[in-house]
């Protein structure tokens, strides 16, 4: 029995370690590019070894691979039809192909602005002694974001903490202040509002700015000298340096803006067709916007590295994958890649919501501290207000050691729906489609959705649907390490079948009220200790005794 426990340890032992699914190190991030990868991903094997964690990846991983197989296997099937099975494929894929053509063009210019470090800049703008020393922002359980310093270590964002703290002993973790970063990114916005008041942004640090109007009305500038003013406008009200990008479409843009980092930028100057299909020929399936380490992988697995042998291959993804994905990558060999900023774009076409606040386009560019403010102010409101509605939103909450009750279950289900209703009251949309979804310890991840006859923005409505489908976790509270809720296909709502949030206060679970025992009746007393009780008393207010009162009133008489 011994031996055995002894092989298998060894065996164990043996067997090499690989960073698996997300534990995987990317070093695609400004500033990793000289990090030794094998040692990285050494160490961040070795710490979550034999973690829920690992082997959630691990057991992914598997399933991925499966069906990678499978994809393989269907490949094969392909390659093994005769050229007339094959031909029907082959022209659905030349058919998507002329369509996606057709929404080509060069008359627009793009500028995308990603601010270097967004998080830890901000940091080092108040604690300026941090810039000599390599620390991140976040916490243990996860890192939002670190310092070039640390950066070469390996650490970076979406690590967990304690494995960046064995990749760099000396890594100082420095909680987040979002209401701080706020603040600097609603300047940032400010000044982006200047050029285009219908920006879009990807988070608080990224902004892409369509500048063809601004251009149209300024022929005397060009996009590199905006781009330029824009860094230094927003280097000089909020002293962070930023990293831009320019191109004719905002996804080559985005890809641009990662050329020069960090506080540098770059232009791809593509005007034809055959200079952006030169260009994306050998550019990493990575590289594109939307593409992550699971499409990759599978990706690798056809034999599918660059976007030119996305579009080599054009008929066999056509007949491997549905139309959707298909048209994604044959977009992107194309260099047609769509983005959240051309989807936001087209919203606010389909929409015709105004995008330039009254006097807005007339105001100049903020330059002292009270006219950023101001434009901030401003930014603010054409964020709030003036940007079409959201899609889709929700809620989530992750609670690293369990739901402690039932009732605190119910409790997290209730804010969270109330955080998501609230965006449906702000826009005036509705919804027919709830979602609710937990992890567990083990970092299973199971999500239910249900419809609702009519959409509707009532919190009761909503949270009843919610309630339904969360019946079945309550009782496993222990277990959940993460919820969420989340409302789908939002629609606008006439104006008199809206609801207040004021219905969103309805109690409807809540933490019980702790309540102080009663104190015990005490027993009853008897006549020598209710007289001690006196005694004690008048001591304790300097009044004597009715023995000393009497003694001392005949003493007077007999005075007298």
């Amino acid at each position: 029995m011994l031996l055995c426990r002894c092989l298998r340890a060894a065996a164990a032992a043996a067997v090499p370690l690989v960073a698996v699914g997300r534990l995987a190190f990317d070093g695609s991030k400004a500033g990793l590019q000289s990090v030794d990868k094998a040692h990285v991903e050494r160490v961040i094997a070795e710490a979550t070894r034999g973690s829920a964690f690992y082997e959630s990846e691990q057991r992914k991983a598997a399933q991925r691979a499966v069906k990678n197989d499978a994809l393989v296997a269907r490949q094969r099937q392909f390659a093994g039809l005769s050229a007339a099975e094959q031909q029907p494929w082959h022209d659905r894929a030349a058919a998507a192909m002329a369509a996606l053509e057709a929404t080509r063009t060069f008359s627009r210019c793009f500028i995308h602005v990603d601010v270097d470090m967004f998080y830890a800049a901000v940091e080092e703008k108040m604690d300026p002694s941090l810039r000599e020393r390599p620390f991140a922002v976040g916490s243990y359980a996860m890192l939002a974001t670190s310092n070039y310093i640390a950066r070469r270590y390996g650490v970076r964002s979406g690590m967990p903490g304690f494995i960046a703290k064995k990749l760099c002993p000396a890594l100082y973790i420095r909680p987040p202040q979002f209401d701080l970063y706020r603040r600097e990114a609603a300047v940032v916005r400010a000044l982006g509002a200047h050029y285009d008041p219908g920006y879009v942004t990807v988070g608080l640090d990224e902004l892409t700015m369509d500048v063809t109007d601004f251009l149209r009305r300024h022929p005397t500038r060009t996009a590199d000298d905006v781009c330029t003013e824009f860094r230094r406008s927003v280097e000089a009200a909020t002293q962070l340096t930023c990293s831009g990008g320019i191109a004719h479409t905002a996804a080559f843009a985005k890809i641009a803006s990662n050329v020069q980092k960090p506080n540098g930028q770059h232009t791809l100057a593509l005007r034809t067709r055959r200079a952006v299909l030169a260009y994306v020929r050998g550019m990493a399936v990575r590289e594109v916007p939307g593409v992550g380490s699971a499409t990759e992988q599978q990706l690798r697995a056809l034999g599918i590295r660059t976007c030119g042998d996305l579009l080599e291959h054009r008929g066999e993804l056509c007949y491997l994958f549905a139309e959707k994905t298909f048209t994604f990558y044959l977009s992107a060999g194309l260099g047609l890649v769509r983005t959240h900023v051309d989807r936001t774009k087209a919203s606010h076409a389909a929409l015709h919501t105004p995008l330039v606040p009254p006097g807005a386009a007339a105001s100049p560019r903020p330059k002292s501290r009270a006219r950023q403010t101001v434009a901030a102010a401003a930014a603010a409101t054409i964020s709030a207000v003036d940007r079409p509605p959201q899609k889709s939103t929700g809620k989530s909450v992750t609670v690293a050691r369990g739901v402690a009750s039932c009732n605190a279950f119910w409790c997290h289900l209730r804010r969270l729906t109330e955080g998501a209703h609230q965006v449906l009251v702000e826009q005036k949309t509705g919804t027919r489609h709830v979602c609710f979804c937990t992890t567990n310890r083990a970092f299973d991840h199971r999500s239910h959705s249900t419809t609702l006859p009519h959409v509707t923005d009532s919190f009761e409505e909503l949270y009843a649907a919610l309630e339904k489908v969360a019946q079945p976790y309550a009782s496993q509270h222990r277990s959940i390490r993460l919820l969420g809720v989340s409302f789908t296909q939002l629609q606008p709502i006439p104006t008199r079948q809206r609801t207040t949030a004021a219905t969103a206060n309805t109690a409807v679970h809540r933490y019980p009220r702790r309540r102080r025992p009663a104190a015990p009746a005490p027993p009853p007393q008897t006549k020598t200790q209710r007289s001690r009780v006196k005694h004690a008393a008048r001591q304790r207010s300097n009044v004597p005794s009715r023995s000393k009162q009497r003694a001392t009133s005949k003493a007077k008489t007999g005075n007298h």
